[in-house]
């Protein structure tokens, strides 16, 4: 949530470069013909946040063979996703697809990123790292959606205990678990590591104690409550972030899944640098070949799974080698020259991500981290700090405290949430300016900046082909639809007013004022009318990154799905989808933590369906 200066730039640059120095490790491969065969029992496309979790599981049985296809780069020792601060500086770099938007029409015609992980470890090492699990109403109406109570809450924990464990915060003492209900029993004991902020800043017990005082007070009806643990099944409440890190580090898929299974377990392999461009028909309706290169026009290997193609390149990248394989609507195929195999008319609808608006106000603090990005050898400073001892701001994410509330105009037959336990909005706070989208830092002063985000929006799109030529080297048209349901905006402008509640809570103006003003164009949209401030979100709306629903899961009787409860492509055999393209709804949350339970579900389903151990 910040850039960095130009003078700082070379700095972080030489660091990312030694780091990608080529790396020996075992069942590392980095061109298809390194592959000691082409045929596996299982191939999984994307090594991101589900695939690893898959392969991890799969391979547990030494009898069957695992091949991992990946696009990007190895992972290994690359401080750009190691270091949690840096999360924001992720788009568009190394580790990022650095797909964008068609124009959005609500958003006077602007493109917007679509950061996708271009790395081992996907997205799970480009976001944020903010920890949810979701509540019991989301799981509750995906095993309605479905028909399949294996997706209802009690179904679910079991899993969900197998991804992640909890674990101290050394550098930040004054955040212990809470007694009254300890995170660590929100977890489990599986290999993501999860933890508090490692680094205590000046505005969160201001969140904290705002949210106490205003819940007492009965200030919104009631919906500014305090949580101890938004994970424990009601997903409302303002508190602490769970974040997945430890040890002053990111804990990714990669780290937590992929590597411990590669380094000790000789039947799995992965394969770097390479995309997969097609499914290929083995036999009538059957998809159990992949073709694979490492450019637009370079040489085409098949590799061959005897028993499954297991699908996670994610919301973007499963839909569009579902289309390039002929499956999809039929008449959006032809239009761009490719052959239908099966008419699937839903492929790459109902893409869906959360929208956000970013709010800036000068601060009287001096605290922040803005000194820290403007300052060339106090960044260095503070870098080396985590280098050394794993420390300091860098050892944590910028946002350490986090808010969900319902909306009072989302109740109803019109209410787009899975249930009372889930939310309509997010308040997110960051202790400085938080440089996303077109937003440039400013080289002065010191900043708070709030972020007001919709969590259950209505607003779809889709996913197209752009054109069949190139396979996935040629990005897809990706059209979000954002701001295209009235509701959406309704809820963002609910949100705005909410955080302005919120910051006239008596921590932040007692015993002197914190805020100074509203800054930049925020100052105008604040203080002026609802048309001002609706100009300000079409202006400057981005998204959390974190579409999903393209290739959504469905009962058998629900034509508008691509796959069923057991994440089989719907009408062809031997592919199956495991990443959050899935999501029949999308999640009142940050949904890395759905993402890993995905994993492991479809893990499980796999299993199941061929008797592994």
């Amino acid at each position: 949530m910040f850039s960095l200066s130009r003078s700082m730039k070379p700095l972080l640059s030489l660091t990312l470069l030694a780091t990608l120095l080529p790396i020996s490790q075992a069942a590392l491969f980095t061109s298809p013909d390194q592959l000691p065969t082409t045929e596996y029992d299982f191939i999984i496309v994307g090594a991101g946040t589900a695939g690893n979790v898959v392969a991890n599981r799969l391979s547990e049985d030494s009898s069957k063979r695992i091949l991992v296809v990946e696009a990007g780069i190895d992972d290994t020792n690359v401080e750009l996703i190691e270091v949690p601060f840096f999360g924001p500086n992720t788009p568009q770099s190394i580790v990022d697809w650095n797909y964008s938007t068609t124009p959005q029409s609500a958003l006077n015609g602007r493109t917007i990123p679509v950061p996708r992980g271009f790395v081992l470890g996907g997205s799970s090492n480009l976001h944020y790292m903010v920890w949810n699990q979701a509540s019991e109403d989301l799981y509750d109406s995906y095993a309605q959606k479905t028909g399949d109570s294996g997706w209802a809450w009690e179904a679910i924990m079991p899993l969900w205990k197998k991804i992640s464990t909890f674990v101290a915060s050394p550098n930040n003492p004054s955040l212990p678990p809470p007694p009254a209900n300890n995170p660590s029993l929100s977890n489990g004991n599986g290999p993501v590591q999860v933890n508090f902020a490692n680094f205590a800043t000046d505005i969160d017990f201001r969140v904290v104690n705002s949210s106490k005082e205003l819940e007492a007070s009965g200030a919104g009806g009631g919906r500014f409550k305090f949580t101890d643990d938004m994970n424990a099944g009601d997903s409302i409440g303002f508190g602490f972030n769970q974040e997945s890190a430890g040890g002053g580090t990111r804990s990714s898929s990669a780290t937590a899944y992929l590597h411990p299974a590669l380094n000790s377990r000789s039947n799995l392999d992965v394969l770097i640098h390479t995309q997969v461009m097609k499914l290929k028909e083995t036999s009538p309706l059957t998809f159990t070949a992949v073709e694979v290169a490492q450019s637009a026009d370079g040489p085409l290997t098949t590799l061959t799974a005897t028993s499954e193609v297991v699908l996670s390149a994610g919301s973007i990248g499963t839909p569009q080698i579902l289309l390039l394989s002929g499956i999809g609507p039929k008449d959006e195929l032809a239009q761009v020259g490719v052959e239908s195999t099966f008419d699937l008319s839903h492929v790459g609808k109902h893409l869906i991500d959360h929208p956000l608006v970013l709010t800036y106000y000068s601060v009287n603090s001096n605290t922040t981290f803005d000194d820290t990005i403007r300052q060339s050898d106090l960044f260095a400073s503070t870098l080396e700090l985590w280098e050394d001892e794993r420390k300091g701001l860098f050892s944590t994410s910028s946002t350490n405290v986090i808010g969900f509330m319902r909306i009072p105009q989302g109740e109803g037959a019109n209410d787009p949430s899975s249930g009372p336990r889930s939310a309509h909005i997010e308040l997110l706070f960051t202790n400085g300016f938080a440089a996303l989208g077109d937003t440039k830092q400013p080289d002065e002063g010191h900043f708070l900046t709030v972020i007001a985000a919709v969590v259950s929006p209505k607003s779809e799109g889709s996913l197209t082909l752009a054109s069949a030529e190139g396979g996935t080297f040629t990005h897809p048209n990706i059209d979000y639809g954002l701001l295209t349901n009235e509701f959406d905006l309704v809820a963002i402008q609910q949100a705005l007013r909410d955080a302005d509640t919120f910051l006239n809570a008596t921590p932040w103006t007692s015993p002197s004022p914190y805020i100074i003003a509203p800054f930049g164009d925020w100052a105008i949209a604040r203080d002026g009318t609802d048309a001002d401030r609706e100009a300000y979100i079409r202006k400057n709306l981005i998204t959390v990154y974190h579409p999903v629903g393209t290739a959504k899961m469905s009962s058998d009787s629900d034509a508008t799905g691509v796959t069923d409860s057991r994440l089989r492509v719907k009408g062809i055999k031997g592919v199956r989808v495991v990443d959050a393209s899935i999501f029949p709804s999308i999640p009142e949350c940050h949904p890395q933590g759905p993402v890993y339970t995905v994993g492991e579900k479809g893990a499980q389903l796999i299993k199941e369906d061929h008797g592994l151990a």
